[in-house]
């Protein structure tokens, strides 16, 4: 069984490259890399399901399929799961290359550059605020897991 967290991440990529198929298409967006939807008007907690309830089965689970993949530690699976966290604009748009059929990592494409680098000034503020409002101990850090 694939773990939420899994599903999590296949979504956020799933919605990334919608983003960055958009930024495909716009060219609006090289002549204006900054444009901004005003501070604070996407709130992710609204989006995001509340993380499992002390106690629960679906707590519990998390807890399994988190034991489960510690397994994978140090196996090739477990690298690439590591380099897949590389959010760095060169390594997105290298990833994202295959994708799209072309090579996105030179500078024929300045509004594809711009995508990920508009999304990362905006989407710490963003992500810091769900953070805030769920307060979820990551689990790699808690005892029992």
């Amino acid at each position: 069984m694939i773990g939420r967290s899994h599903y999590h991440g296949s979504r956020a990529v799933a919605v990334l490259a919608g983003v960055l198929a958009l930024g495909l298409s716009s060219v609006a967006l090289a002549e204006r890399p900054h444009a901004d939807v005003g501070a604070g008007a996407l709130d992710i907690s609204k989006l995001l399901p509340a993380p499992p309830r002390t106690g629960s089965e679906l707590e519990a689970d998390d807890r399994r399929v988190f034991r489960e993949t510690r397994a994978l530690v140090g196996t090739p699976r477990w690298n690439d799961a590591i380099a897949d966290t590389d959010e760095t604009t060169p390594s997105l748009l290298l990833k994202f290359s295959s994708a799209a059929g072309r090579d996105l990592t030179g500078t024929k494409f300045p509004h594809v550059q711009a995508v990920p680098e508009h999304a990362a000034e905006t989407g710490a503020e963003t992500n810091d605020r769900a953070k805030q409002v769920f307060k979820r101990l990551c689990q790699g850090k808690c005892t029992g897991c």
